[in-house]
């Protein structure tokens, strides 16, 4: 199975409204800039959008 896209557009092509979207891409490795903006081109409402971080540890130091 060919997984490849030639775009953005193609990628989002059968997300429709209420779904929930879990985009990878955020935080040390870059944003998504590309998804967002198809998204956003498409109009889609009520669509959660949640960040995937898996293994991201943080600490604060006083």
């Amino acid at each position: 199975m060919n997984k490849v896209v030639s775009g953005a557009d193609e990628a989002i092509r059968d997300i429709t409204d209420g779904m929930t979207l879990m985009l990878g891409g955020f935080g040390l490795c870059g944003l998504p800039e590309n998804c967002i903006a198809a998204l956003v081109k498409k109009g889609l409402s009520n669509s959660p959008v949640s960040p995937i971080m898996p293994g991201l540890m943080t600490s604060a130091s006083a």
